[in-house]
């Protein structure tokens, strides 16, 4: 059984105008950058798999997303 992790963010300031596709990228950098345990996709280009909640609207704050 894969152990799920949550990472609690916030998105404040000029970050607010990035898009959940950039915000995606963003996460999975980091994810990679801190070596963590991350199941990736079967195929010729692995990608990590990874989940955010509901994709948040351009130009809005979250606290915790």
């Amino acid at each position: 059984m894969r152990r799920k992790w949550l990472i609690p963010f916030a998105v404040e300031g000029d970050v607010r105008f990035l898009s959940h596709l950039d915000v995606m990228r963003i996460v999975e950098r980091v994810v990679a950058r801190a070596a963590a345990p991350v199941h990736f996709t079967q195929g010729f280009n692995p990608h990590p798999v990874l989940s955010l909640p509901c994709p948040r609207p351009v130009a809005v704050t979250a606290l915790r997303d």
